[in-house]
């Protein structure tokens, strides 16, 4: 759903709910294609790809299920949109969380859908897994591990962007290994 983000990015700039409204028929075509028609391949639930689906599910609910724009979304997407949710978080349950960049991913959708979907167990599961890999990509200098300049800084930007998000923001120890 990569071809989503362009329509994010228009929506976070001019605030106009028709660039998020529009993503609704891709979103259930893919539903229709990977999930009712059971097209699946060896990438469908690739920890990556599963991760970064999970965020865009869980953007367009945080967005389109405010008060003022839920009744500009019918009944049928507002359901689509939940049961993807909740599609994607028990996949993101049942994956062993990897051990790399694909698995911030993997964790920060499954915190994010665990926290909009209210399902606090899930969400402190996930938390536990940043924590595990925030502080598996830092040495204890600072410096991420991989060794390189580039890297580090993808990582470190990556992680304090997703870090603003509501559940992470009491968490002092990831605040605390960003410092």
């Amino acid at each position: 759903l990569r071809m989503l983000d362009n329509s994010f990015f228009n929506y976070d700039k001019d605030n106009n709910i028709k660039y998020l409204l529009d993503t609704l028929p891709i979103i259930e075509d893919w539903y229709q294609y990977s999930i009712v028609r059971a097209n699946l391949t060896v990438m469908t639930w690739n920890d990556m790809a599963t991760g970064l689906r999970a965020l865009k599910i869980g953007y367009l609910i945080n967005q389109l299920f405010r008060k003022e724009n839920i009744n500009l979304i019918s009944e049928y997407y507002q359901d689509l949109l939940i049961k993807l949710a909740k599609i994607h978080l028990t996949e993101l349950l049942s994956q062993r969380i990897s051990l790399n960049n694909h698995g911030i991913f993997q964790a920060h959708g499954l915190v994010m859908l665990a926290w909009l979907l209210n399902d606090n167990n899930s969400v402190k599961y996930g938390l536990g897994h940043m924590h595990t890999l925030i502080n598996q990509q830092f040495y204890t200098e600072g410096v991420h591990t991989e060794n390189s300049d580039d890297y580090h800084w993808f990582i470190y930007k990556t992680f304090d962007s997703i870090t603003k998000f509501e559940p992470y923001l009491n968490d002092t120890s990831i605040q605390k290994i960003l410092k």
